[in-house]
């Protein structure tokens, strides 16, 4: 019998099943927000359409996080998709402040619900989905 691969501690696990969910929802936000830019060099879309599209990249790569840590952890999947959302809005937000100051406002709040709400849906349907049985 192989022994278990057993860490120091189960909240040191648990960070870094954290962190490699929020790097993947990370690169998700970011080939959407690739995508939707080369929407935008092709069509003729309103500016007004920019924040709608940021947050829907941040909602899909939210669900992604949270769909990862779910699947990463096998249980509780609201709670720790949710938690990889707000892990990966902290990230988000961190990184706007730095590029544009960006302040906390109503909409960045907007965003957060957004994000903890669809983090907790893709973890919810990460530990919900069953494995692949082979059958003979």
């Amino acid at each position: 019998m192989k022994p278990k691969n057993v860490t120091a501690s189960p909240a040191l696990d648990l960070v870094k099943k954290m962190a490699i969910a929020t790097l993947i929802g990370a690169v998700a936000t970011f080939i959407v927000l690739c995508a939707m830019a080369l929407l935008l060099s092709v069509k003729d879309i309103p500016t007004t359409a920019i924040s709608a599209m940021s947050s829907t990249a941040a909602g899909i790569g939210a669900l992604v996080a949270g769909f990862a840590a779910a699947k990463l952890y096998k249980r509780r999947g609201a709670i720790i998709g949710a938690a990889a959302g707000a892990v990966l809005f902290i990230v988000i937000f961190i990184a706007s402040l730095i590029i544009t100051g960006a302040a906390l406002s109503v909409s960045v709040l907007l965003r957060l619900v957004l994000m903890l709400l669809a983090a907790a849906v893709g973890g919810i349907i990460a530990v919900n989905m069953r494995g692949r049985r082979k059958k003979i």
